[in-house]
């Protein structure tokens, strides 16, 4: 999404995010190509997913800003080591 979802609409993803279980947990070795299609699964089918980043702060900011890209989706939350991204179907 290149653009910032409406107040309605991203409150109700975060309240989805919030209850669903962690899709994907980023590895040692970061965001590598397998990754991106496993994440991409759960993002196609639902229009969201929730991925584990690392430990480090800085590490899960960059990995987060990294996924937006790749993805092609919006970040909607990011509490602790956890992160959600939606799309539109």
């Amino acid at each position: 999404m290149n653009r910032a979802s409406p107040g309605k609409v991203r409150k109700k993803l975060k309240s989805i995010a919030k209850t669903r279980p962690v899709d994907v947990k980023v590895g040692k070795r970061g965001i590598t190509r397998a990754l991106l299609l496993e994440v991409r699964k759960p993002l196609d089918k639902d229009g969201i997913v929730k991925v584990s980043l690392n430990a480090k702060k800085q590490i899960r900011i960059d990995q987060a800003k990294e996924l937006e890209e790749e993805l092609q989706a919006e970040l909607i939350s990011m509490i602790g080591k956890t992160a959600s991204f939606a799309r539109e179907s």
